[in-house]
């Protein structure tokens, strides 16, 4: 008995290791198309709605981030990240839409904080909507429970560029930017 308690523990770290020399994974693949989902959004320009984003904006330029839980430090400068680029191309007539997607066992309990993450870092542009875990949206884009954001970066329906548990330093904000930039020129 002891020696399958061993095996399996020795079984679960090789697993664990091979995931983080592979890195983790989740979300569509760069070049996969989108496909509709219906959050609830409690602020942007959709705010009290389900409107589904990718069938109102999908041809546009646009970032989906989601998120595992309850939003955090690195998750707010993702946020504030992409509400100063939607100013910035918004205003040079560019049409950018942004989303940070919070999957939420909470249900309408998160609202508060969600508006409250709004005022604290002056998101005005990026969208706040959440969706529970059941939704059947998280198991078609293939959100990974075990990642805490997924970046979805797109035009035309179509993924251009992915990051997962992006982190919000200089250099990983730097890539994100990047990939803003070649969905809007």
């Amino acid at each position: 008995m002891f020696g399958l308690k061993v095996m399996g523990l020795l079984a679960t770290t090789a697993l664990g290791a091979v995931l983080t020399l592979a890195g983790l994974d989740s979300g569509p693949k760069k070049g996969d198309t989108l496909q509709a989902f219906e959050p609830t959004h409690v602020t942007g320009a959709d705010a009290g709605t389900a409107t589904c984003p990718v069938c109102k904006y999908g041809n546009l330029p646009a970032v989906q981030v989601w998120v595992n839980g309850l939003p955090d430090a690195n998750v707010a400068k993702i946020a504030a990240d992409l509400d100063k680029h939607m100013g910035v191309l918004n205003g040079a007539s560019l049409r950018l839409k942004s989303f940070v997607i919070f999957k939420s066992s909470e249900g309408q309990r998160i609202e508060p904080t969600l508006l409250q993450l709004a005022k604290e870092h002056k998101l005005n542009k990026v969208a706040l909507a959440w969706l529970p875990p059941s939704s059947e949206a998280i198991k078609e884009y293939q959100i990974n429970p075990e990642a805490n954001t997924t970046i979805l970066v797109y035009k035309n329906r179509q993924v251009t560029d992915k990051f997962v548990n992006l982190k919000a330093d200089e250099a990983g904000l730097r890539e994100l930017d990047a990939a803003v930039s070649r969905i809007t020129k």
